[in-house]
């Protein structure tokens, strides 16, 4: 009951918006107060049962869209979708096949923010003609997605592609500071009121948010293989440093998905670079690490260690692949929380194979792709995939 609470309380609050009320609007049509619209979006109940319909009809969907019965649905589909969508082997294959999806489901932003991704792989002539399919997604992500970090990522990508005449438009659309200066206004306000305790859990979260952003933010290293190889060889003693905290020695395993994709990267760049053993050197230590850690760095709970530093942070992963970043409060209770790029940490189960197989943005392989050695490496990578 509570989660169905939930749904009703999202999908009331969401397509209240879309129609353009406010509370006391549909209040007003509904000949009730704005106070009991206030609490059903507040989760804290729902309304008398006979007066659903009447709800549904004024915001044009059916009472199991209001009451998120179809959520079960949208989840399997979702689901379905990013399971097919990883078996295909091109980018051009992926983007076309996510098209009609996107279409039909219209809120899957998830979904919309994916294709946007990976259509920044494909050259700049290729993508040409998706150019008019992400300028829908990303206006349909701004206009109707109440989510902040959606609408931020949707006006970036906006931002990469407009026209010089349009760049101002969007460009003033985003924030003007670090997404952890949010929470750093926060952390300050919390310990102006004496709450001291909840000051410090809020420090050590944007401790946490910025070295995310330091360490995964965009990569500008394009056909400069040598400048790469050193920022990911940087990144690397960082995350090594971690383990310095931990009491093991070991890398925690929220970082070491991540580890191990920019010790792969690395040896892309040395490749490039023309440094071949030390290329396969790289490449054969991130396919240990893989083969070491696989149970651990799938597992659905990875913590973040470091407590001094980031407090008992760590990311929970569902069933259905989705993420969330959790922090445990001063009476040890769990608290789920938006936390900028955490998305990059955990590795994909085609991430190795993809990369080493791919068209177009994986091209410092090029100089060893004809080698049996390398071809060897495929074939692992492809028997990560079917596990």
């Amino acid at each position: 009951m509570n989660e169905t609470k939930n749904y009703f309380a999202l999908r009331l609050r969401e397509h209240r918006r879309r129609c353009d009320l406010t509370q006391e609007e549909l209040a007003e049509k509904l000949c009730i107060s704005p106070q009991s619209v206030s609490k059903w979006e507040r989760g804290d109940g729902c309304p008398d049962i006979n007066m659903l319909p009447k709800i549904a009809g004024y915001l044009g969907i059916t009472t199991d869209t209001l009451l998120g019965f179809d959520e079960v649905t949208k989840k399997e589909e979702a689901k379905k979708f990013f399971d097919d969508i990883c078996e295909l082997d091109t980018v051009e294959g992926r983007l076309d096949y996510a098209l009609p999806y996107i279409d039909s489901h219209p809120d899957d932003y998830n979904a919309m923010l994916y294709f946007c991704d990976i259509s920044t792989c494909l050259s700049a002539d290729d993508r040409n003609k998706y150019l008019p399919a992400i300028k829908k997604i990303c206006n349909n992500i701004i206009e109707r997605s109440t989510n902040q970090f959606f609408r931020e990522k949707a006006i970036k990508f906006m931002c990469d592609i407009c026209d010089d005449d349009e760049y101002e438009k969007w460009s003033a659309m985003c924030a003007d500071s670090y997404a952890a200066y949010r929470g750093e206004v926060l952390e300050s306000r919390l310990w102006e009121q004496g709450r001291h305790d909840e000051s410090r859990i809020r420090h050590d979260v944007n401790n946490l948010q910025l070295i995310l952003h330091f360490l995964c933010r965009e990569n500008r290293n394009w056909a400069a293989p040598e400048k790469a190889t050193e920022w990911h060889i940087f990144r690397m003693k960082l995350i090594e440093a971690f383990a310095e905290y931990t009491g093991n020695g070991e890398i925690p395993y929220a970082w070491m998905g991540y580890y191990i994709s920019v010790k792969f990267k690395c040896a892309c760049s040395l490749f490039g670079s023309g440094r071949k053993d030390e290329g396969y050197e790289y490449l054969e230590e991130a396919f240990r690490l893989y083969e070491e850690n696989r149970d651990r760095i799938f597992a659905k709970e990875l913590e973040f260690g470091c407590e001094q530093i980031f407090g008992k942070a760590s990311i929970h992963m569902d069933d259905d692949g989705n993420i969330q970043f959790r922090i445990t409060d001063e009476n040890g209770e769990y608290k789920g929380e938006r936390c900028t790029y955490i998305w990059h940490l955990p590795l994909e189960k085609d991430f190795f194979h993809y990369a080493m197989t791919a068209t177009h943005g994986w091209e410092w392989f090029n100089s060893v792709r004809d080698e049996d050695r390398f071809k060897e490496y495929i074939e692992r990578a492809k028997g990560y995939c079917e596990k």
